[in-house]
């Protein structure tokens, strides 16, 4: 049987998650495409959201709101936010560039959200240990289960209505010599 923290974790994160009001930022930010090229590495919210979102060792875990975590997020890096804009977006207002990097980091935020509720939901009924990094999702590993013999990696197969995302050997990388399983899942 796994933790009572693992346990209270799940539940804490599942009521974060009934508090966004998903169809309402699907609206907002579905249309908007405005920044669609790859991030520079200074401005890669994924360590963030690990930073914001995996508590799975916290004994009383809290969550931002999106926004609460956009706004973190921006104004953590208006240095690199300048260069970036100026080298894309010059002449463009920065309410629209804010407003396309929001869009685009809803996008990233709810598809790790996904996979964070698998890894919750996998401490709270498995007793094998989980690992999960920036660094290994950098490398298109979603969790790493440790196990007696060599780790098994997990790529969480998030829903997407990006045709570029639904493309066979997407995430095909460097896999540290692990065995890679991909397990379709959907938030509901």
């Amino acid at each position: 049987m796994a933790s009572t923290q693992a346990q209270k974790a799940l539940e804490t994160f599942e009521r974060f998650l009934a508090s966004l009001d998903l169809e309402s930022y699907q609206q907002k930010y579905r249309p908007i495409k405005t920044v669609e090229q790859d991030l520079p590495r200074e401005l890669n919210p994924l360590p963030d959201l690990y930073e914001h979102y995996w508590k799975a060792l916290e004994d009383n875990p809290s969550f931002l709101g999106f926004e609460e975590f956009f706004d973190h997020w921006w104004e953590k890096r208006l240095r690199p936010l300048d260069e970036f804009i100026r080298k894309y977006f010059w002449g463009c207002s920065y309410a629209f560039v804010r407003l396309g990097l929001e869009a685009r980091l809803y996008r990233t935020a709810v598809s790790i959200w996904t996979q964070f509720h698998f890894c919750y939901r996998w401490n709270a009924s498995c007793e094998l240990p989980l690992e999960a990094t920036p660094e290994l999702d950098a490398q298109g590993i979603d969790a790493l289960i440790h196990t007696s013999g060599s780790p098994t990696g997990i790529q969480i197969k998030k829903e997407t209505y990006r045709s570029e995302a639904k493309s066979e050997n997407r995430f095909l990388r460097k896999q540290r010599g692990t065995a890679l399983i991909e397990i379709p899942y959907t938030l509901q």
